[in-house]
């Protein structure tokens, strides 16, 4: 470690990176004549060293790095579904990318798996086997020492069943959870109170605000009687304008706000029927008024005002895509799903979560990271070989000059990421790193993907370079330390856990992501 009179890689006042927005998408598609798919790129250049079209400038402002934030360590996270299917490959894939917080049995399966018999029931009362039992849900925690979700069943509103499987999870499985969570989207319940093999399509037994604040009141206390190490979070629900679930939100603070660690939100800003079917009426929910900045925000404010002392209560985005609509499945498992989801990320960082779980690692739904068939979708890529290079600290990134760019700095002693997304469908950025301050060598690694890439795909480019980013397409540039003179660092909870210089991997030409050699069932592989 160098001494203090030499000089930072990266400076701590304002970093300031330019981008050039470029014309239109058929200037764009032409200049871009290597980027596509019939086109091998040349191994002395990156994807995005191409000519740029007519340029406007856009600012893209990053730091100080005094003011690095650390990521939460439970941030990054995702749903393991009882109906997915689990296989012995779940784990290393889990671990390639940088989760550490799974939730189970994910999404309303929550209110219908006993744990115990491993049936999950449906309206009808009728039961069918869970794929992926409790079992094999520890297994996959174990294999990324995870911080663990469990959702406790609280449809049925029956303390004596709950405090049975909160028993055999502990007890006889010798598994303690993490959080025990209470609620899965209470507002559409229709079975309150009545048992599983009693449940039937006509019935529509109901509960509002109050009643469930004081049901989660009695769900709280009877576990902690079973339980004594339990943490809890409540609600499981997705907030919407122009209340954002007020009620919900403001009775659980009141009630329960010393009791628990934290509420549930669900974000999928792109449920609405009104939103164009369209790939700008897709890209449109991440500025809307139900994206995740507008959710947090209003539901972070209405829990301050119920409860001003209740430090400890924070909001965790449990369960959050796309959508959930079948006007929109078109997009969700290819490239732009990825892309959305890689903006989406950037907001939820830029908020500061506690946690940000991701719907759902395997699961009968067009965003899942795998199917049944154990085949590996677009949105895994994205996290295994484009975020988890992101580095445990978030420094300040300002965009000015287009709306459609978001942009996201990370940081610690071992090096810098800078991810870049390009929103718009039809204008190219030009982007001069020059006034970012990565040191002169190692060169940088970047990691390009857009429509017309399978993967992401990865150079070495030289830091005085200027790249392009196409429309609808990312990039992230990462550099190792060339000596330590960064904030003072927290324990790392993502990948790069080690502390130390870091030595940016040089490929010798741009090739198909960064781990494609070490899994099988790539994409495009």
């Amino acid at each position: 470690m160098g001494s203090s009179s030499e000089r930072s890689p990266f400076r701590t006042d304002r970093l300031v990176l330019v981008l050039i927005v470029g014309a239109t998408l058929g200037m764009v598609v032409a200049g871009f004549g290597l980027l596509q798919a019939t086109s091998a790129p040349s191994p002395s250049s990156s994807l995005t060293s191409s000519l740029a079209p007519t340029q406007t400038p856009v600012n893209v402002t990053v730091g100080p790095l005094s003011s690095a934030t650390p990521i939460s360590r439970e941030f990054w996270g995702v749903d393991i579904s009882a109906q997915g299917t689990a296989n012995s490959t779940d784990g290393a894939r889990l671990a390639a990318t940088p989760v550490k917080v799974l939730r189970y049995p994910g999404g309303s399966l929550g209110e219908r798996l006993n744990f115990s018999s491993n049936l999950i029931y449906s309206s009808n009362g009728k039961s069918v086997p869970a794929n992926t039992s409790i079992s094999d849900f520890i297994a996959d925690c174990a294999a990324i020492n995870c911080t663990s979700i469990l959702q406790i069943p609280s449809e049925i509103d029956n303390t004596t069943t709950v405090d049975f499987l909160v028993n055999y999870v502990v007890e006889t499985l010798h598994f303690q959870p993490t959080y025990w969570e209470i609620g899965d989207s209470p507002a559409g319940w229709t079975h309150l109170g009545v048992p599983w093999t009693e449940w039937n399509t006509a019935q529509a037994t109901n509960i509002t605000p109050l009643p469930f604040a004081y049901l989660v009141q009695n769900y709280t206390r009877a576990i902690s009687a079973v339980d004594p190490a339990a943490h809890f979070l409540a609600l499981g629900t997705g907030l919407f304008p122009p209340q954002f679930a007020k009620a919900w939100v403001t009775d659980l603070a009141t009630i329960d706000g010393s009791a628990l660690s934290g509420l549930t939100l669900h974000n999928y800003p792109d449920n609405s029927s009104a939103v164009p079917n369209t790939l700008n009426g897709f890209y449109s929910g991440l500025g809307s008024n139900v994206s995740i900045k507008q959710q947090v925000t209003h539901d972070r404010a209405d829990i301050l005002a119920a409860c001003p002392n209740c430090t400890n209560l924070t909001v965790f985005v449990d369960e959050a895509n796309a959508a959930q609509i079948p006007e929109f499945e078109p997009y969700m498992s290819t490239f732009n799903g990825s892309l959305f989801i890689a903006a989406d990320a950037i907001q939820g960082l830029r908020l500061h979560l506690a946690n940000l779980d991701w719907f759902c690692f395997d699961c009968n739904y067009t965003g899942a990271w795998e199917t049944s068939a154990a085949h590996v979708q677009s949105q895994y890529y994205l996290f295994a070989d484009v975020l988890d290079h992101l580095e445990n600290q978030t420094v300040p990134t300002q965009v000015t000059g287009a709306s459609h760019v978001l942009a996201l700095t990370t940081y610690n002693s071992s090096g810098m990421a800078l991810l870049v997304v390009n929103l718009n469908r039809s204008h190219a950025v030009k982007l001069n790193l020059s006034g970012a301050e990565f040191c002169s060598t190692p060169r940088l690694t970047e990691s390009y993907w857009s429509s017309t890439t399978p993967l992401p795909v990865v150079s070495n480019r030289s830091v005085t370079g200027e790249p392009v980013l196409h429309p609808l397409s990312l990039a992230l540039f990462v550099q190792g330390a060339c000596s330590l003179h960064g904030p003072s660092e927290p324990n790392p909870g993502g990948s790069h856990a080690a502390a130390g210089t870091r030595t940016a991997p040089v490929p010798a030409q741009p090739q198909l992501s960064l781990r494609r050699a070490s899994r099988s069932g790539r994409v495009g592989a």
